[in-house]
């Protein structure tokens, strides 16, 4: 990359949530992927390979250039080099400091991604924060990967240039506009029909409550009950691991709602698909991805078979009429637009909402060893977008399944989080109850 690269569809749809958020007086869209090392870095080393690595990749030393009367667009800005590289001592609390790091601005239009250093009382973590727009789940996994592969301040030899960006479908850059034009209108009618049942998010139901400080609570099987968790998702519902995850979601954010006198008729949820091959990808930079929408009834939450039923049938509907390549497609169309004419136009079938949760299984993170020093642990964690207010977030690492709940205290207490994070194990293991749930 030598020359500017525009933002892609996806890319400004983190963009103006960013805007929005920071207009909201909140530090920002930012994600972070998280490793907890078992052992102590040589910060300094980490230090010499990521200045290294900023001569090699001219991407990893973009700016952001944004205004009102210019598209969003990364152009290579001078080197950071050791500057990129933060020593911070903690606790030892790798969540807790995920949140201390989301509640403030960790990057910036001039600094999309850092890498920070935990020096804990027995051992050391990692965080790779990243600017939403920057890249994906996946990218910076593979990023966190690069950097972290062998020993000392070496680096692994890198694949081709135009394989580490991607802002777009392939399958986009083909049609003209008047075709991408008839696929966003495919999807705006995919959308417009179930915006025929009304829903309502915990956003929704706090409306006009200061969302105060956001939160996370996490809940980690061990390698037995991960097993054991995989083995009763074959059983139940053969390859449809994620079909479960929503169900178990939607369940959960069901019961927080119903504490608050909401019986929403549906709940509606943004699935995150990538779009990179399935083995091989060394993509690393770009939001490279798309999103389908599912909804889920009051008789879907109460009945696990006809839940999986109705998601793969939504789902067969998703390929047959190519939703996920016209959502794409309706991105790159509004991308154009201010921000707040964007969310006003995203917000206006729900009449001002968005979803129910945010969603996401970016499936099992292959990060075994940073800098040489064996991970314990490793997810990432995206920043909870004010609506709908509550995110859950699936991972697995080392065959341990764990799943994270995200919200704002004035959404959601501490402890009613905690308490919900706890539900999703008895949910993935399909002993919830609906009638405890009051479902049925």
């Amino acid at each position: 990359m030598s020359e500017a690269v525009f933002l892609g569809g996806a890319d400004v749809f983190h963009l103006v949530h960013d805007r929005a958020m920071r207009a909201a007086g909140l530090a920002g869209n930012q994600c972070a992927f998280a490793l907890e090392l078992d052992g102590r870095l040589d910060v300094e080393a980490l230090a010499r390979k990521v200045a290294r690595a900023e001569e090699l990749v001219p991407h990893l030393r973009v700016r952001l250039e944004a205004g009102l009367l210019r598209r969003a667009r990364w152009v290579v800005g001078p080197p950071l080099g050791r500057d990129r590289v933060r020593l911070v001592h903690s606790d030892g609390d790798l969540l807790a400091s995920v949140m201390e790091l989301f509640a403030t601005r960790a990057t910036s239009d001039e600094r999309p991604w850092e890498l920070v250093v935990l020096r804990g009382p027995l051992r050391d973590s990692v965080l790779l924060p990243w600017f939403h727009s920057y890249t994906d789940a996946k990218g910076a996994e593979r990023l966190a990967r690069w950097l972290g592969a062998g020993e000392g301040d070496e680096l692994e030899p890198l694949p081709p240039d135009e394989e580490l960006l991607r802002v777009r479908p392939r399958a986009l850059d083909g049609l003209d506009l008047r075709a991408r034009g008839a696929l966003a209108r495919a999807y705006n009618e995919h959308i417009l029909r179930f915006a025929r049942t009304p829903f309502v998010s915990l956003a929704g139901a706090a409306r006009g409550r200061a969302l105060g400080k956001m939160h996370f609570s996490r809940m980690n099987l061990s390698a037995e009950d991960s097993a054991a968790l995989d083995r009763s998702i074959r059983a139940r519902a053969k390859l449809a691991e994620s079909g479960l995850m929503l169900l178990a979601s939607a369940r959960v954010v069901d019961g927080a709602l119903r504490r608050r006198g909401f019986a929403t008729a549906q709940h509606m949820i943004p699935v995150p698909l990538s779009l990179d091959p399935k083995a091989g990808s060394a993509r690393m930079f770009g939001n490279h991805l798309t999103m389908m929408m599912f909804s889920l009834g009051r008789d879907d939450l109460a009945d696990e078979r006809r839940a999986l039923a109705t998601l793969a049938e939504q789902q067969r509907a998703i390929v047959r009429d190519k939703l996920d390549l016209a959502m794409a497609a309706a991105l790159e169309l509004v991308s154009v637009l201010p921000p707040r004419a964007y969310l006003g136009l995203a917000t206006l079938p729900f009449g001002g909402e968005m979803s129910s949760l945010v969603f996401s299984n970016p499936g099992a993170v292959a990060l075994d060893r940073f800098c040489g020093v064996p991970v314990l642990d490793a997810y990432p964690l995206p920043a909870v977008v004010p609506r709908p207010g509550i995110e859950v977030i699936f991972s697995k690492h080392r065959g341990r399944f764990s799943a994270t709940v995200g919200t704002y205290e004035g959404l959601v207490p501490r402890a009613e989080a905690v308490a919900m994070a706890a539900s999703l194990r008895a949910e993935l293991f399909g002993e919830g109850g609906a009638a405890a749930r009051g479902l049925v």
